[in-house]
């Protein structure tokens, strides 16, 4: 994961970028795999399950509050979109 930082209005936000590195036989492969399209949200936290070949990906908005609103993601690999968001 690669993390920036941009303006958003007055507010400076860590925008998040999640990357795939496959490794090859003396060679490697860097892949982008999500990014929040939204440019508030910020990326907490991530996991994969191998399993299923999904990325599961826990983001937070901060409101007006000062508080953060979550969200989880569920990014499937084999068709390359969002799966479920809540």
């Amino acid at each position: 994961m690669t993390t920036r930082t941009v303006d958003v209005g007055l507010k400076k936000v860590k925008k998040s970028l999640i990357k795939m590195v496959e490794a090859q036989f003396g060679n490697y492969k860097i892949t982008d795999i999500y990014e929040d399209k939204d440019s508030r949200a910020e990326i907490l936290n991530f996991s994969v399950d191998n399993t299923n070949k999904i990325l599961l990906i826990l983001t937070g908005i901060k409101n007006q509050k000062g508080k953060r609103d979550k969200f989880i993601t569920l990014f499937d690999f084999d068709v390359e979109k969002v799966i479920f968001s809540m």
